[in-house]
């Protein structure tokens, strides 16, 4: 539903100041566009919104954008035409996310009061998912399944990659998002992704994730070798290990940590130099699945303890 404030000159072909594009609004001052989006009630399912506004900016100002009852996560902008002119287009982006799913959502886009807005194009895509405060509950999901977690700390980030655990150390888990997106560790995100198994190990794939506020990271797990394969496995969690280290090749990204146990554990470093070969060490990662079995990944968060 759109309503064309004071001073618009409402649905236009083309202007030629205003680039390539073709078929927009000239909301006017104070105008708005009102989306309804139709939906299934479920009490038991949080809600996402996602609402893409394409507009121009000049001496015209970007409308106010929201949706009736959500919370705003997220918000980014790109430019998607720059005129000659002087001016351009940009893609603006919200996020917002609903407690539950309800009958419909309700988007309003409203034109600047002083100087008006002009939109080109507008797009509602809505997704709902069972929300969990527990990756033990997570874990015990099927494959496929799309859901929201909220409640679990950032344990470790890589380059597209973090883990986060309960806070009672239940259960951990990797969850697999776009470099821009990865939260601090020792803050407690919002996530939305699908339940995979990669490489054997169950991750969240494909997350949108939204920042969150900083808590206190649970301790490592201190663990020998032989506890890293058998029994009740550590897997997803902070551990910290002890052993000898076997360098043989200082380039490489791996490199195994021995304390007498049967089998050494792989040592996967990500941005931190790697010990001299026969050293005796300390060092704090997560404990997780690639193709070369169970590894430890370490970061910089932890350097690595030498001691004669």
């Amino acid at each position: 539903h759109i309503v064309v404030g004071q001073f618009g000159s409402g649905w236009l072909y083309q202007l030629p100041g205003l680039g390539s594009k073709m078929g927009y609004w000239d909301l006017g001052t104070g105008g708005t566009i009102t989306l309804t989006v139709p939906n299934q009630v479920a009490p038991d399912r949080c809600k996402y919104v996602w609402l893409q506004v394409i507009l121009f900016k000049d001496i015209t100002q970007p409308p106010a954008v929201g949706v009736s009852g959500a919370v705003k996560l997220q918000e980014q902008e790109v430019t998607v035409e720059t005129v000659s002119t002087g001016g351009w287009w940009v893609l603006d982006q919200s996020v917002w996310r609903l407690p539950q799913s309800q009958a419909s959502d309700t988007g309003t886009i409203t034109s600047s009061v002083r100087w008006g807005s002009v939109v080109d194009q507008v797009l509602a895509d809505t997704v709902s998912a069972p929300t969990f405060d527990s990756l033990a509950q997570v874990k015990a999901q099927s494959v496929g399944t799309l859901l929201e977690v909220v409640g679990p700390i950032v344990t470790r980030k890589f380059e597209t990659f973090f883990y986060m655990q309960d806070p009672d150390r239940m259960a951990g888990i990797r969850v697999n998002c776009p470099a821009s997106q990865l939260p601090a560790e020792g803050t407690v995100p919002w996530v939305l992704g699908t339940i995979r198994n990669i490489d054997g190990e169950l991750v969240i794939d494909q997350a949108s994730v939204m920042a969150g506020s900083a808590v206190t990271m649970p301790g490592a797990l201190g663990m020998n070798g032989r506890a890293t394969s058998t029994g009740l496995i550590a897997r997803g969690l902070l551990v910290r290990l002890w052993g000898r280290a076997s360098v043989p090749n200082p380039a490489s990204s791996t490199f195994l940590v021995q304390d007498g146990s049967p089998q050494p554990v792989v040592v996967e470093r990500h941005g931190i130099q790697p010990p001299a070969d026969g050293a005796n060490i300390a060092l704090t990662g997560v404990l997780c699945v690639s193709n070369a079995g169970t590894v430890l990944r370490v970061n910089s968060s932890s350097p690595i303890s030498v001691w004669p």
